[in-house]
């Protein structure tokens, strides 16, 4: 089941519903949009990762953040080499 989320953008291009965490500062620009959805959501359902090992350095904040990363290939992104 698919569920529409709305986000909102601020002035600035950042999205609202972003983690406002200064940890996150250097976070891609073009996946903040996957944790904006995931922080709106209501069910807050994890994201879903396989190769893109940007999200490793930022995996301990987002948790704390309540944003759960699903890494799908963990041998081969190398989680433990962070």
């Amino acid at each position: 089941m698919c569920t529409l989320i709305d986000l909102t953008v601020r002035p600035d291009g950042e999205f609202v519903e972003f983690p406002d965490n200064r940890a996150l500062g250097g976070f891609d620009p073009s996946d903040k949009k996957f944790v904006a959805v995931s922080s709106a959501h209501p069910g807050s359902p994890p994201i879903k990762v396989a190769l893109d090992r940007g999200w490793v350095r930022h995996r301990e904040v987002l948790a704390e953040e309540e944003v759960e990363v699903d890494f799908l290939c963990p041998s081969d992104i190398k989680l433990d080499s962070t």
